[in-house]
């Protein structure tokens, strides 16, 4: 997980923001020692002008002790906005309808499979987003 999280905040482009929100099941404890791991590593490193602030999704939160809540749910975090921080997991339930196709395949058959129903999952969800704003545009009251 370190290597994985050290990979990805080198590879993305931050740009000139430099304050990054990462969710993860596990927050609580896996934030804990991570710059101490990173340090004793060699291979890992986090850019300093990073700024880490950990968030544990709505839906794992919940699940955690009382004092888990306001230190790591989206709710609570400055600058986080509403979000649920689990989109991820919220998909999988549309991907039950190819289980039995996925069972027998190979693991690269079983790859691409789903990557070709989360990349339709996103096509439509880029094609309807015109008409989910124009609805919401509408729903709004109108200021007089």
């Amino acid at each position: 997980m370190d290597y994985v999280l050290c990979q990805a905040l080198k590879s993305t482009q931050i740009g000139e923001m430099r304050r990054v929100l990462m969710y993860y099941d596990v927050n609580c404890q896996y934030i804990k020692n991570l710059y101490r791991r990173i340090e004793r590593n060699p291979h890992l490193k986090i850019d300093p002008s990073i700024e880490l602030t950990a968030g544990i999704g709505l839906l794992h939160v919940t699940e955690h002790k009382a004092e888990c809540g306001p230190r790591f749910s989206p709710t609570f975090i400055k600058g986080a906005g509403l979000v649920a921080g689990e989109i991820i997991e919220s998909l999988w339930s549309g991907l039950n309808g190819c289980a039995h196709s996925t069972r027998t395949a190979t693991a690269a058959n079983r790859a691409e499979t789903l990557d070709d129903h989360m990349n339709d999952n996103n096509w439509t969800k880029l094609v309807n987003i015109g008409k989910s704003i124009y609805t919401l545009i509408h729903l709004l009251p109108v200021k007089t």
